[in-house]
């Protein structure tokens, strides 16, 4: 295993940590959200928000781009004021694009 896989597996893990820690000190219980989804509404949002800004991550960090964009625009959907998460779709389009970039030069 490679320095680099062994980097990224840390990182997830360390990211779903974090939003596991973060969701325990907010409150938010994915077990009374699926029981009860329209009780709290802004507790079910927030949830939402935090799980699709992690999983963008952990595509974006895994260099599945295209999945990391899907969720960044998911997380600004649900809460269309986080500059973070418009800063996390706009980087994820520009690593993108980037690629797609580098593969063009490189093949010719």
């Amino acid at each position: 295993m490679s320095k680099r896989s062994v980097l990224f597996i840390i990182l997830n893990f360390l990211l779903c940590f974090a939003l596991i820690i973060s969701c325990a000190m907010s409150g938010i219980s994915l077990a009374s959200s699926m029981e009860q989804p329209n009780k709290d509404d802004n507790k079910s949002a927030a949830y939402n928000f935090q799980l699709y800004m992690a999983r963008g991550r952990l595509s974006f960090a895994d260099g599945y781009f295209d999945t990391a964009i899907k969720n960044f625009k998911k997380a600004i959907d649900i809460k269309s004021t986080s500059s973070d998460a418009h800063d996390a779709y706009s980087q994820a389009i520009f690593f993108k694009k980037l690629g797609v970039l580098m593969e063009s030069t490189s093949s010719g």
